[in-house]
C-alpha cells in the first residue's frame, strides 16, 4: 500500500511466529520488538523452546517463559516462607529466594518491587537485513548507576555488551 519504514510490535505479538506466517522476513525489514526466546542470551534458555515445543506442542512465548520462571519462585517461596497457605508469609519471602540467574533459569528475575512488579531484564530485538538481530538487554528498574552495575554484573549474560540501562522514572 506504500507505507515505508519499521513497525513496533509489543507484547503478544511474536516476530519469529509473524517471519513463519509471512515465509520471509523481507516485509519485516526494520520491525522492532519483544526478543524471540530463543534468541536470548543466556546460557540456559539454549534449547528452552525446542524443549516447551515438545512438552507442550507450542511454541514457547516470552509471556510463557515468564511465567514459567514465576511459578518456581512461587514454590520457592512458599519453601522459604513454610507454608502453602499464607499469601502475606509467601510474598514476603519472595525477594529471599531471587535472583534467579540466566545459568540456571532461562530468562533473569533479580527482585520484585514493593508494588509487585518483577525486576527484570526488557528484551528487544530488530531485523535487520533480512535477519533477527542479537537481543537487546535492557535493564529498567536499577534506580542508580551504583545498583545498575551491580545487576549487571549479576547477570549471566553471553552478551554484555548488549546490557543497557533505561532508568524508568
Amino acid at each position: 500500500m506504500g507505507f515505508k519504514g519499521g513497525l513496533i510490535v509489543i507484547d503478544q505479538a511474536r516476530m519469529d511466529y509473524i517471519a513463519s506466517v509471512l515465509k520471509s522476513m523481507k516485509l519485516m525489514e526494520e520491525m522492532i520488538g519483544i526478543a524471540n526466546i530463543a534468541d536470548l542470551p543466556l546460557p540456559y534458555s539454549t534449547g528452552f523452546s525446542q524443549r516447551y515445543r515438545e512438552s507442550y506442542k507450542r511454541a514457547a512465548t516470552w509471556e510463557s517463559a515468564l511465567n514459567y520462571n514465576t511459578m518456581k519462585v512461587i514454590a520457592k517461596a512458599m519453601v522459604a516462607a513454610d507454608s502453602v497457605n499464607d499469601p502475606y508469609a509467601i510474598r514476603a519471602a519472595v525477594n529471599k529466594v531471587l535472583p534467579n540467574l540466566g545459568d540456571k533459569y532461562h530468562n533473569e528475575l533479580f527482585g520484585i518491587e514493593d508494588n509487585g512488579v518483577m525486576k527484570c531484564a526488557g528484551v528487544i530485538q530488530t531485523v535487520e537485513n533480512g535477519k533477527f538481530s542479537k537481543v537487546d538487554y535492557i535493564f529498567s528498574f536499577p534506580k542508580t548507576k551504583e545498583e545498575y552495575e551491580k545487576v549487571k554484573k549479576l547477570s549471566r549474560t553471553r552478551e554484555p555488551q548488549n546490557i543497557r540501562w533505561l532508568p524508568a522514572q
